[in-house]
């Protein structure tokens, strides 16, 4: 009986070391996509979506990014004002807070992965909607 108990609690005991170092709750994963060596996550919070990269030779997670909206991430991407084609872009909403005016939400608006920064002066492109997005661009497979 002694080993039952010990075996229940070692199972539970490595399990929770197994999920130790992963920086967000689980359940409130919106998007996961698979890269060739590392996964991109994006994780619902009560005010925005965080980005994470797990980088699957070392097995750390690092947040890459924070937008109010994440709607999409593309491979490749054609935008009608720029003459050449993007890589490595996320569609995304910023929520815009003005003073004695309240908020907004922005359009959607295109950003490489690797901006810092999230603004509408260093956005790259913006859509008019989500399918004009899926049409232009090629996208990353989600796999949640």
């Amino acid at each position: 009986m002694s080993k039952f108990f010990f075996i229940i609690i070692s199972l539970f005991f490595f399990q929770n070391i197994s999920s130790a170092n992963v920086p967000f709750d689980k359940k409130n994963i919106k998007f996961i996509y698979q890269l060739k060596d590392k996964k991109i996550y994006v994780v619902k919070t009560e005010t925005l979506d965080l980005i994470y990269e797990f980088n699957e030779n070392n097995k750390k997670y690092t947040e890459i990014n924070k937008i109010y909206n994440f709607v999409g991430y593309a491979e490749k991407c054609k935008v009608d004002i720029i003459d050449k084609e993007l890589t490595d872009v996320f569609l995304g909403q910023l929520k815009l807070i003005y003073l004695n005016a309240g908020t907004y939400e922005s359009k959607l608006l295109l950003f490489k992965m690797t901006e810092k920064k999230l603004t509408l002066q260093n956005s790259i492109g913006a859509f008019k909607s989500v399918s004009e997005f899926n049409k232009s661009c090629k996208l990353y497979n989600n796999i949640k």
